[in-house]
C-alpha cells in the first residue's frame, strides 16, 4: 500500500481489550509488518498491559494515558496529542467519534461502527453519544459498518454517504488456534457483563453438577472462566463453593489458545449479538463445538447443521442436557463435526480480506 498521508488507527479503550480492539491492532501490526511506516496505532496506556510490541511497533504507537477509561476522560487525552498527528492525514476512529481532532488537523476520518446496534438507540447509547456520532458520521469520507442487518439501515439513514460493509475476519492466527488433544473441558471467554451472558454459565453450574454426579460416563468437567468485569464477585462465589464433577477456574489470559484447543465445548451466549465474535471464531478455528444464542445474525457466523443454536431464553436445564450431550459423543464423531466446524471458519473468516479492505479505504482518502 502506497500513501504519502499518514493513517491513525484510533481505538478508545473499554477498560479491558475487547474482540474488536484486538482485531484492529493486529490489523495495524499487519499494516507495520509490510513496513507501512505511515500506519500508526493510538491506543491507551493500559492496552501494553495485554498486548506485545516489538520495539519497531513502538515507534509507530502513540499512547494516551487515563485514570478512568469513560469517554470524557479519553477525549481530553487524546486530544493531548493533536500535535503529533501531521495535519492533513487520515484518521481512523474505531468505535468512537472524538470531534475537533480530525477538525484541527485538517484530517479527513473514518468511522468504523461495530455495535450490534443501530445508532438511534437510547436502549444501549447515551443521548450525547448518538449527537456526537451523527456528526461524525455526516463528515466522516467513509462510514465502515461491521454488522450486516446495520449496513442496510445505514445505507438508508446515510443515503448521501460512502457505506461500507467489512468483510468477515477476525485477524486470527489458525496456526496458532489449532485443536490438540481434546478433554473434558468448557471455556467461557469475554466480559463479565449479563449482556455477554456471564449469567446463564452461572444458572448452569449447579445443574451440571447435578447430572454429572448422576451419570458414570464422565468423571471430572473443567470450566476455564477466561476474563474480568463487573461480575467478578460473582464469579468468585462460585468458584468458593464445593463440587464434586467440576473444576471450575478462574483467569485472564492473553493466550486463550492454550484452553481452547484442548475443550470440547465453547459457550457463546451474548444476548445482542454473536457475530461475528471474536472469541467464537478462535473457538470454531480450534475445533470446540461451540453453543451460540441465536440473536438474530448469529446463523452468519457458520452453518447451523453444524453449530449449535439455542434460544436466548433457553432453560439451565435444557443448556446443561446439551452441553453434557455434546461431552458424550463418541471420539470419532466428535472429531468429524470439529474438523468441519474448523475448516468452515477458516473458510469464511480469511484474515487477508480485512486488510485489503482497509488498505483501499486508506488510499482513497
Amino acid at each position: 500500500m502506497k500513501n504519502e498521508k499518514n493513517i491513525y488507527i484510533l481505538i478508545q479503550f473499554s477498560g479491558e481489550p475487547s474482540g474488536a480492539e484486538k482485531r484492529f491492532i493486529n490489523i495495524w501490526k499487519k499494516f507495520n509488518s509490510k513496513n507501512n511506516k505511515s500506519i500508526f496505532l493510538m491506543t491507551h496506556k493500559k492496552t501494553l498491559d495485554y498486548f506485545s510490541f516489538s520495539s519497531i511497533e513502538k515507534e509507530n504507537i502513540l499512547l494516551f494515558d487515563t485514570k478512568k477509561t469513560n469517554y470524557i476522560s479519553q477525549y481530553i487525552a487524546v486530544f493531548k496529542l493533536l500535535n503529533k498527528i501531521e495535519k492533513k492525514s487520515v484518521i481512523h476512529f474505531v468505535n468512537t467519534y472524538y470531534p475537533f481532532l480530525s477538525l484541527f488537523s485538517r484530517s479527513s476520518f473514518v468511522i468504523s461502527w461495530l455495535q450490534p446496534f443501530n445508532p438511534i438507540s437510547l436502549k444501549n447509547l447515551k443521548l450525547y453519544h448518538m449527537i456526537l456520532f451523527f456528526i461524525g458520521f455526516i463528515f466522516s469520507k467513509y462510514i465502515d459498518v461491521l454488522n450486516p442487518k446495520n449496513y442496510k439501515n445505514f445505507k438508508k439513514f446515510f443515503f448521501f454517504k460512502r457505506i461500507l460493509n467489512t468483510p468477515t475476519s477476525n485477524n486470527i492466527d489458525k496456526k496458532l488456534f489449532i485443536p490438540d488433544t481434546k478433554d473434558n473441558s468448557l471455556v467461557f471467554l469475554g466480559r463479565f457483563e449479563m449482556d455477554k451472558g456471564i449469567d446463564k454459565l452461572i444458572e448452569i453450574i449447579p445443574y451440571l453438577e447435578n447430572k454429572l454426579n448422576n451419570q458414570n460416563k464422565i468423571d471430572v468437567v473443567n470450566i476455564f472462566i477466561i476474563g474480568k468485569g463487573k461480575e467478578q464477585e460473582k464469579i468468585n462465589e462460585l468458584i468458593n463453593q464445593k463440587y464434586k464433577s467440576l473444576k471450575i477456574t478462574n483467569l485472564y489470559s492473553n493466550k486463550p489458545h492454550i484452553f481452547l484447543n484442548k475443550a470440547k465445548v465453547f459457550l457463546s451466549l451474548q444476548k445482542s449479538s454473536n457475530y461475528p465474535s471474536r472469541s467464537l471464531v478462535e473457538a470454531m478455528y480450534s475445533g470446540c463445538l461451540p453453543i451460540i444464542t441465536d440473536t438474530g445474525d448469529s446463523k452468519l457466523v457458520g452453518d447451523d447443521k453444524k453449530l449449535f443454536f439455542v434460544e436466548k431464553n433457553i432453560k439451565p436445564d435444557d443448556l446443561s442436557d446439551l452441553i453434557i450431550k455434546i461431552f458424550n459423543l463418541n471420539r470419532e464423531d466428535y472429531k468429524e463435526l470439529s474438523e468441519k466446524i474448523r475448516d468452515d471458519a477458516i473458510s469464511k473468516f480469511d484474515n487477508d480480506n480485512q486488510f485489503e479492505y482497509f488498505s483501499n479505504i486508506y488510499l482513497k482518502n
